[in-house]
């Protein structure tokens, strides 16, 4: 009897070893979810408060691709008005979800300017977030957003100076100019943040960037920094970061333009013209 019992115990240590270990090594398979699942309600109502903070419009999207696995999303979308007689442009976004439903973590650029969203970016990224579960990114050489080279316009005439671009994620060049404005925000605000990237235009040794701060975890959300940065010597320092609050002057066009008459060496296509204010 008293050996029957070891055997039934060791069995039962047995299997909950296996499955502890099976818990830990497996994690959860990339899946999309249907229309009217609950998380994919989650993922867009985040995105949609995102698009609503950013670029002030109500809409809902056309889905192109969806794929959640471990508390990640990556979506890739076109949105609209609910009454589908506006089109707006399209976003793509990784969201992560937290205890307040699920937020944005990261929105490429998708101007003609910027770096295609294809596999090399969301390797990047990765660098970056090593979390990132691999599977939810539209792997296989798709370029986001993008024409395909045979629709492509003939490219201009270059013009004086480096043209205007975005670094990827772990690109050197974006981890010095985030590092520069990490500086600044911890000698100002005495915060340690890392950012989330809603504009980065590089050239000629300038930089303007339009960030949202927070926690390395996620947690804490703080005021967005918008800044102009400038290369000095092997590193980046702000030279410029405009008040954001309520009251004060827009950061639009005037802006720019006030801030190119002071630093003339400002190359303006570093900026996001257009009429859109930074908030």
């Amino acid at each position: 009897m008293r050996n029957r019992k070891i055997g039934v115990l060791t069995a039962l240590f047995v299997l909950a070893a296996l499955l502890t270990f099976s818990g830990a090594a497996f994690a959860e398979a990339p899946y999309t979810p249907k229309s009217g699942d609950p998380v994919r309600k989650g993922v867009m109502d985040g995105l949609r408060e995102w698009v609503k903070d950013n670029l002030d419009l109500e809409v809902v999207f056309v889905v192109n691709h969806l794929l959640v696995a471990d508390g990640w999303a990556w979506t890739e979308t076109r949105p609209q008005s609910e009454d589908g007689k506006r089109k707006y442009e399209d976003v793509v976004a990784l969201l992560t979800k937290t205890r307040k439903g699920w937020q944005v973590v990261h929105v490429p650029s998708l101007e003609e300017a910027a770096p295609p969203v294809d596999d090399d970016y969301f390797e990047g990224l990765l660098e970056e977030m090593p979390e990132i579960p691999r599977c939810i990114f539209s792997w296989g050489g798709k370029t986001v957003g993008k024409p395909p080279a045979s629709s492509a316009k003939a490219p201009a005439a270059k013009p004086a100076g480096e043209k205007p671009y975005t670094p990827k994620p772990g690109n050197p060049v974006r981890k010095a100019v985030m590092d520069g404005l990490r500086v600044w925000v911890k000698d100002n605000f005495d915060i340690e943040v890392v950012f989330v990237v809603d504009h980065l235009l590089v050239a000629d040794g300038w930089a303007w960037s339009d960030t949202r701060p927070q926690s390395s975890d996620g947690k804490k959300k703080y005021g967005r920094v918008a800044a102009l940065l400038e290369k000095k010597g092997s590193g980046w320092q702000v030279a410029h970061a405009p008040s954001l609050k309520k009251g004060d002057p827009p950061v639009d066009d005037g802006y720019f333009k006030r801030l190119m008459e002071e630093q003339p060496g400002i190359p303006e296509g570093i900026f996001p013209w257009g009429g859109k204010k930074t908030k």
